[in-house]
């Protein structure tokens, strides 16, 4: 889930998928201080390598929109298919221009829930 403004990121989070849609734990590195939750949920180096494929592509295509001069606002939220092994690569399967319920781990990180 990412909002944009004139192109450019300026909130982004990436989850595992949820059967619940209500138990979302934002997946990748940047987010060692919460490593406890993070090893409740789940996360592996694999997790975090494909998170960090995820934000690769985003912030490529946010760069290739700036480049040919488009103007991006709004929230955003793709689903994505990740490889697994050495050379971890993001495909987007689709992208939704709405909310997300995703969205609540931003609240989260101030203790709000």
């Amino acid at each position: 889930f990412a909002v944009l403004r004139d192109s450019s990121l300026e909130l982004y989070t990436c989850c595992l998928s949820s059967a619940s849609q209500l138990r979302y734990v934002h997946a990748g590195r940047e987010s060692e201080d919460a490593s406890a939750d993070q090893r409740n949920a789940g996360h592996t180096a694999l997790i975090d390598a494909q998170a960090a494929a995820c934000r690769r592509w985003v912030d490529a295509f946010c760069a290739a929109l700036r480049a040919k001069g488009e103007r991006l606002d709004g929230q955003l939220c793709w689903d994505f298919m990740c490889t697994d092994g050495d050379a971890v690569r993001a495909f987007p399967l689709e992208c939704n221009p709405r909310v997300h319920s995703q969205c609540v781990v931003f609240g989260a990180a101030n203790g709000d829930q």
